[in-house]
């Protein structure tokens, strides 16, 4: 008996501390991705109303509609009011530029008449 309530007592106690602060990292937005777009947004959120206030968007519009849409994964279990500047940086070179890396966006050298094998 003394052990069940002990094993009891143990699992209460370990349970007691799983209340965490879920800090959300932003995602980059795919609409930003095609175009290899970087940059910064400004925005005030309230996480009572769920309302988004942008003070600044240097992307004219694809990172707002992007916080619009994780807006509540942004503001889970928050009820505060947030003054936050998001940062997207995107990966450097072409393999973050799905425009121009579209397959068959480079004909190749010997015949320009001829699709692309995908490898120029």
């Amino acid at each position: 008996m003394k052990r069940l309530f002990a094993v009891a007592l143990l699992l209460a106690a370990g349970c007691a501390d799983k209340d965490r602060d879920y800090a959300f990292k932003m995602d980059y937005p795919v609409d930003a991705a095609r175009l290899s777009l970087g940059g910064d947004i400004h925005v005030n959120i309230d996480c009572a109303t769920r309302e988004v206030n942008v003070i600044s968007d240097s992307s004219n519009g694809i990172f707002s509609r992007h916080i619009n849409k994780r807006i509540s994964n942004i503001c889970y279990k928050k009820t505060d009011k947030l003054d936050v500047v998001y940062r997207f940086e995107p990966a450097k070179g072409v393999k973050q530029d799905m425009i121009a890396t579209q397959y068959p966006r480079v004909p190749p050298a010997s015949n320009s008449d001829k699709l692309s094998d995908g490898n120029s």
